[in-house]
């Protein structure tokens, strides 16, 4: 079979998958959620991503309890959590909007985060520990990652930091 055929019917069942996925398995946010967008809200659940560190912010993903979505949590203090943990937080309830970058240019964030099964957000966040797991290999290796990231940190400065930790 001529390699442009098969080409054309990868791209072609990628697309398929794709949309049988948008249309069967699409997530959709409960009520509970949608009816307290820009209200504080309390939301317990477990740590499923490293915390990322910002020049203000730390976030880092959580999937409520008894959910299949996930929230982005954002907060302007250290949380001091890591993958796996279980977590109870509180802060505002944001719904995800369409942005304009500075290139005048709308970046569709909220279709960025859907893509990612990411459909709320939750701002300054307080946060408080409830049960951390004993022994997680996810776990192990994001701290790895996380002591390798302030050690270069801690070696070189600003952009130089940033690129070696990219």
């Amino acid at each position: 079979m001529n390699k442009k055929y098969v080409d054309i019917i990868l791209v072609g069942l990628v697309g398929v998958i794709t949309l049988v996925r948008l249309f069967l398995f699409s997530t959709t946010l409960p009520n509970i959620f949608k009816d307290n967008f820009d209200k504080k809200v309390i939301v317990s659940g477990k740590v499923v991503s490293p915390v990322i560190e910002s020049e203000y912010t730390f976030s880092f993903n959580v999937k409520p309890d008894g959910q299949n979505f996930l929230v982005l949590v954002r907060t302007y203090e250290d949380p001091k959590v890591f993958f796996g943990d279980k977590i109870k937080l509180s802060g505002k309830l944001e719904k995800p909007e369409p942005f304009e970058t500075n290139n005048g240019r709308e970046f569709a964030y909220d279709k960025y985060l859907e893509s990612q099964n990411i459909l709320a957000i939750i701002s300054g966040s307080k946060i408080s520990k409830i049960d951390r797991p004993k022994y997680s290999l996810k776990r192990f290796l994001f701290s790895i990652q996380n002591n390798f990231k302030n050690y270069i940190n801690k070696l070189l400065y600003g952009n130089e930091g940033a690129l070696a930790n990219g």
